[in-house]
């Protein structure tokens, strides 16, 4: 079963895209650098990340959030 999402979204709040990192404890806001999908990746899997948010910030304030990979 998937427990990570990794989605690309606007923030409604500044206006920029971010990649929001979904996981069992919470959601990662990442800038997004230009990256492509697989370098996101690399960066992402497998690492731990200090939670900063929980889900009600991504339902508030990601705009058209886009599913880049699932694991």
């Amino acid at each position: 079963m998937s427990s990570n999402f990794l989605y690309k979204a606007k923030d409604s709040r500044d206006g920029e895209n971010h990649w929001w990192l979904i996981t069992a404890d919470g959601v990662i806001i990442l800038p997004w650098d230009g990256e492509t999908k697989v370098q996101i990746l690399e960066k992402v899997k497998g690492v731990s990340f200090n939670v900063s948010h929980d889900i009600t910030t991504f339902k508030a304030f990601a705009m058209n959030p886009s599913l880049v990979a699932e694991w």
